[in-house]
């Protein structure tokens, strides 16, 4: 694929990309690259109830508002790929000359094709995905010995359709809402579910966002067992090996299937690939490649939206400035 000469490429057309570009625009020539469409994964990749963990005031770029959402509501999937639509073509519209802000549709770029596009600037902003090898909060390391591949599933497996059957553990080191749902979620469709978390409660986070109490209370009504405090040491396929978070003692359960809800991975295998290019001296006219959002650090969408933004000052900035907190204060008191 054949670009022209430019100043940027950003690689991703989510939240974190769509952000920066919206700085950028008018000011440094740019493109965006998305290998499907904008918030593809908001699309496909969610399942059909689903809405922000946030409300609209907080989950949306600062110079635009949701249409259809309340400021104190919790915006649904379609509305969030709804609003990002109208955000790229409102980050367009005022193109001036010599500035073009494109964003290529159905682009999966190479680390080869990246640095054949003669930009100073290369942004990686390909999201995250979800761990299926344990590593969390309480382990440090990824769990071994976890049977067969099929068997152990993810919350990104479950938003697309692929859900176990059986007895189902859902493994919960994360500690917010995502586990209680598919583990009620799971019930609902049949499954003998077993909530198991190293914490002492169901939601433990919640407890931060009044979230916890509706979230154990949930489980309770669908017929969820849980179990608190335990950590997954190993599982063979049919016995899984738990241990007691205080003491170490060991118990055994059996479950057809495991759902690992513990971390999001970066989806960052194009950055590290062009690191390597770039250490063998094959950058070409590449000056900086960078991370940003999800592909850096998976948190929430406003965290996604700051990184962007964040960037894109820098990027932008003569002076060098590193734009790490922005604080409003009040003129009128006397510092």
């Amino acid at each position: 694929m054949m670009i022209e000469r430019m100043n940027t490429l950003i690689v991703g057309g989510g939240q974190a990309g769509l952000a920066m570009s919206e700085h950028l625009n008018n000011k440094v020539d740019h493109i965006i690259l998305e290998r499907h469409r904008i918030v593809e994964r908001w699309r496909t990749s969610r399942w059909d109830s689903l809405v922000a963990n946030g409300p609209s005031w907080h989950d949306r770029f600062p110079t635009m508002e949701f249409s259809d959402v309340e400021p104190n509501a919790f915006a649904h999937k379609d509305s969030v790929v709804t609003y990002f639509e109208n955000f790229a073509k409102k980050i367009k519209a005022p193109v001036r000359s010599n500035v073009d802000v494109e964003v290529y549709l159905d682009s999966h770029l190479s680390a080869e094709d990246a640095l054949l596009t003669e930009v100073d600037h290369i942004v990686i902003a390909t999201g995250a995905k979800w761990r299926a090898d344990g590593f969390g909060r309480n382990n440090a390391i990824c769990i071994g010995n976890l049977g067969a591949s099929e068997q152990i599933f993810t919350p990104d497996d479950i938003m697309v359709g692929r859900l176990p059957q059986g007895k189902v553990i859902v493994f919960d080191d994360d500690y917010y809402y995502m586990a209680p749902v598919i583990a009620e979620m799971l019930q609902k469709a049949g499954c003998q579910v077993t909530f198991v978390s190293t914490s002492n409660m169901a939601c433990s986070f919640g407890s931060y966002t009044s979230e916890q109490p509706s979230a154990q209370k949930a489980l309770i009504n669908a017929g969820v067992q849980m179990i608190f405090s335990q950590n997954i040491q190993a599982y063979d396929g049919e016995n899984i090996e738990l241990s007691c978070m205080y003491t170490e003692r060991a118990s055994m359960l059996k479950a057809d299937a495991i759902v690992m809800v513990t971390a999001r991975l970066p989806i960052d295998e194009l950055y590290y690939q062009l690191q390597d290019l770039i250490e063998n001296g094959k950058a070409g006219s590449t000056q900086s490649i960078r991370r940003i959002g999800d592909c850096e650090a998976p948190a929430l969408i406003a965290s996604a939206v700051y990184a962007g933004r964040k960037y894109a000052l820098e990027l932008d900035d003569s002076l060098d400035t590193n734009y790490l907190v922005r604080r409003d204060v009040n003129s009128k008191i006397d510092l």
